[in-house]
């Protein structure tokens, strides 16, 4: 996951025309790996939580 992340870092052209939209892919691919990681989290626990 982050391998691959450092990756597409490393292979994108900084120029200043494509960091917004950079940026904006950075912050995208960040709130989608925490809001799974963070319902999966949420899920486990409660499932556990109300099956145990």
């Amino acid at each position: 996951m982050i391998l691959a992340f450092l990756i597409q870092l490393s292979n994108h052209k900084k120029t200043p025309q494509s960091s917004a939209a950079f940026l904006h892919f950075i912050y995208d691919v960040v709130l989608k790996r925490l809001s799974v990681v963070f319902g999966e989290f949420l899920y486990r626990y409660y499932w556990g939580f109300y099956h145990s």
